[in-house]
């Protein structure tokens, strides 16, 4: 890869807090069939076992262990949600 990396912070801002979760980053390239495989130590960290959610996140998509996402989002009303956007200005 040619260029660097962004790094986010919780917020969304730029910011050197992120650099220890991005040296991890890794490009992989598909399969045939379109298929990735992701390194053993990132599904580990991840708590990547079978069923996973992909989602779209802005610019990126992050790959989530459906049990963990399904808790996530259920600790979240929608009432917050809107309100996340409200404050996102979109």
């Amino acid at each position: 890869m040619g260029g660097q990396l962004p790094v986010r912070t919780a917020h969304g801002r730029s910011g050197a807090a992120g650099g220890d979760l991005f040296s991890t980053a890794c490009e992989v390239a598909p399969d045939k069939q379109g298929r990735i495989l992701l390194p053993a130590e990132l599904r580990a960290y991840a708590g990547l076992e079978k069923d996973v959610t992909i989602i779209g996140n802005r610019n990126h998509a992050e790959i989530w262990a459906t049990e963990v996402w399904n808790a996530r989002r259920a600790a979240v009303t929608n009432d917050q949600r809107a309100e996340r956007l409200r404050k996102l200005h979109l």
